[in-house]
């Protein structure tokens, strides 16, 4: 069985599936981030942020992965790009981006 990609999924398969719910077409994400958007992807903004600045919760990722993003010192921290354009609101987020560096 040949199973699609997820955005084909996501953006297909599911049309028409959220009427379940008054509440559940309901999206705070811009369109351009929304899986049914014309858009393919995005890129996201990642930080190197020192052990002490991060909890770190995992569901036994693979070792690729986990070796990827999980540095013992500096693991990375994404930021979704739609988060960054109304960073001013959060504190945390402001003091992240200007005194830490992208990996």
């Amino acid at each position: 069985m040949n199973v699609p990609p997820l955005s084909y999924l996501e953006r297909y398969r599911n049309e028409g599936t959220r009427t379940y719910s008054k509440h559940s077409e309901y999206s705070e994400a811009s369109p351009c981030y929304q899986p049914a958007s014309e858009q393919a992807g995005f890129e996201v903004t990642a930080y190197r942020v020192p052990r002490e600045r991060v909890n770190i919760y995992m569901a036994n990722p693979s070792e690729e992965l986990r070796a990827m993003y999980v540095d013992e010192e500096f693991p990375v921290f994404c930021v979704h790009p739609q988060v960054l354009e109304d960073i001013h609101d959060d504190p945390y987020l402001v003091e992240l981006h200007r005194t830490l560096q992208n990996p």
